[in-house]
């Protein structure tokens, strides 16, 4: 069989030797001798034939057979009857991990986790059970026969670092046929639960650095999963806070004390009248305060209405120029507010019912005779909710900074009914949202959620000068001039030290088996049929015709027909 794709000279020299051998044919049939008629027109086919192999790029056609043969690839958590169906006597068989290899020993399968080493020429990649890793991902083509999807946890999201203070919020959802029960453990003690997915579980860590908490899956009595949930507490930032005031009050009083026991620096400064203030410090003097017109220095601003509407147009344009250039600022409004100004522009008010508490989720329902609530813009976005859907506390952009506007004035209440975790939760989150953000000199991440033992791990930083850490060998991206990339592999699971002090989690071989299991089928299975041609398993078309067998097939016709002459 002709290959096909054959050039003009090609198909040139198939015409002018089937003119040759019409030509050679006629003349054997017309030679006057007829003896051995049969055998000189057979080898003057063969001959020419020969010929033409030699010229030609001959192939002997692949055989169904050699293009339904397979390559299979076990991974972790593989159906044994998928692998029974498509395996065939002679077919290679490789396992991607121990526990694979160990279950795959009935096929012959052999311990092969590196993509580069599974195609063979006429051979169809099939790969098996939850899919490949991603440094596996992307360098060859493969058929893909996902496991069957185990219960469990299908989605989960938590903040494995925070600033002291802050409130630990594990989120996800989970997949089961039957109840299952999701408990957050940690310090030798449950601290949280929950039944229906979607799910949130909170609590508070007291601690500060690493501390590993625990994810317990139950479905009746039997536990389906126990991972880990590292969380990294740091030293709470320190914020410099200007505290304004129409008239002196309770909340601003506990507020004050609250950001001054947190390290922060406070100023407050009460307005007597037009123009004139009177002013209270903590953690600072007033020459490092600056003066009554500067809001420079300051992180945020918290404010009332009535007393941004008692300031100077001088001082409240300045106000409004540092919000434009990354300050936050929160006002507390209420239903007297009757200003226009930038900061409450969009923002409508109504009244609770008469006698109604204000009950945010989580926290302790606060009473106030005159509470209000917001009915937000499309400018705004709501931060703070009752379960009716009615708004307390909204953010608005505002330039590079927030303005946060809330109708919560009596949070200290509790404080004096012995509820700290409900105003700490509520403030930590309220001003770390609209804080000034504060410029850091790198910045960096794993590039997996998952970094495991024994696996290469991807770490990137983000920064304009080459992170110097001797543990690392950063080499700067040629596309991002500010991202730099290292590979690493880690040799233990834990607490793992960073460039520049930083620290990261590495995960045992066993932990969050399901949940790394369903994103590897999600991602196998989106680029299976795809990847790098120079490494895909082609099916051919068959293999060359050694150039010896018609050089000797031409002798041996050639020297027929000349013997035939002599005789």
């Amino acid at each position: 069989m002709i290959a096909p794709g054959m050039d003009t000279g090609q198909i040139m020299v198939v015409a002018a030797t089937g003119l040759v051998t019409v030509t050679l044919v006629v003349l054997e049939w017309r030679r006057a001798r007829k003896a051995r008629l049969g055998w000189r027109l057979l080898a003057t086919l063969v001959a020419l034939a020969s010929l033409l192999a030699l010229a030609l790029p001959l192939r002997i056609p692949a055989t169904d057979t050699l293009q339904a043969d397979k390559v299979l690839v076990l991974t972790e958590g593989f159906d044994a009857d998928t692998v029974r169906a498509l395996y065939q006597p002679h077919t290679p068989v490789y396992a991607t991990d121990s526990v694979s290899w160990v279950r795959g020993r009935r096929w012959q399968a052999q311990w092969m986790p590196f993509p580069g080493n599974w195609p063979q020429p006429g051979r169809t990649v099939h790969v098996t059970g939850s899919g490949l890793e991603s440094w596996q991902r992307g360098h060859i083509r493969y058929v893909f026969h996902p496991a069957p999807v185990r219960d469990g946890i299908t989605h989960l999201h938590w903040n494995q670092q925070m600033p002291g203070g802050a409130a630990l919020r594990v989120q996800g959802q989970f997949q089961s046929r039957r109840p299952l029960k999701v408990l957050l453990y940690g310090l030798n003690a449950p601290l949280d639960s929950a039944t229906a997915s979607p799910f949130t579980l909170t609590t508070r860590p007291k601690h500060r650095g690493g501390a590993v908490y625990r994810l317990i899956t139950l479905q009746g009595k039997d536990t389906l999963s126990n991972d880990p949930l590292p969380v990294f507490v740091t030293a709470a930032d320190t914020l410099n806070v200007l505290l304004l005031a129409a008239v002196p009050d309770a909340e601003n009083r506990f507020l004050k004390d609250w950001l001054g026991s947190h390290g922060s620096k406070v100023a407050v400064r009460t307005v007597i009248s037009r123009g004139k203030a009177d002013q209270a410090f903590m953690n600072q003097d007033k020459k490092e305060a600056g003066n009554a017109g500067n809001f420079a220095p300051y992180d945020l601003v918290v404010a009332d209405a009535a007393a941004l509407q008692s300031l100077p147009m001088a001082t409240l344009n300045g106000l409004r120029r540092q919000v434009e250039e990354g300050m936050g600022l929160l006002v507390k409004t209420d239903s007297g507010q009757g200003s226009t100004g930038f900061y409450n522009s969009g923002i409508v008010l109504q009244t609770l019912p008469p006698g109604e508490s204000i009950r945010l989720p989580q926290a302790v329902p606060l009473k106030d005779e005159q509470a209000v609530y917001m009915k937000p813009g499309a400018a705004q976005q709501p931060l703070i909710s009752d379960e009716k859907g009615r708004v307390f506390c909204a953010v608005t952009p505002y330039g590079r900074g927030n303005i946060l506007h809330t109708t919560l004035h009596n949070t200290y209440t509790w404080q004096l009914a012995s509820h700290p975790d409900d105003y700490d939760r509520l403030w930590a989150m309220l001003l770390h949202t609209i804080a000034r953000e504060k410029p850091v000199s790198m910045e960096w991440r794993t590039g997996t959620a998952f970094p495991l033992q024994d696996a290469p791990v991807l770490l990137q930083a983000y920064s304009t000068e080459m992170p110097v850490d001797a543990s690392f060998s950063f080499a700067r991206n040629s596309d991002i001039p500010f991202l730099w990339a290292c590979m690493q592999w880690p040799r233990r699971s834990g607490w793992q030290y960073g460039p520049q002090g930083q620290v990261w989690y590495v995960y045992g071989r066993g932990d969050w088996a399901t949940l790394r299991a369903r994103e590897r089928t999600t991602a196998t299975a989106a680029l299976a049929g795809s990847g790098d041609t120079a490494s895909i398993a082609q099916t051919p078309e068959g293999r060359p015709v050694p150039p010896l067998w018609p050089f000797l097939a031409f002798l041996l016709a050639a020297g027929f027909l000349w013997v035939e002459r002599k005789l």
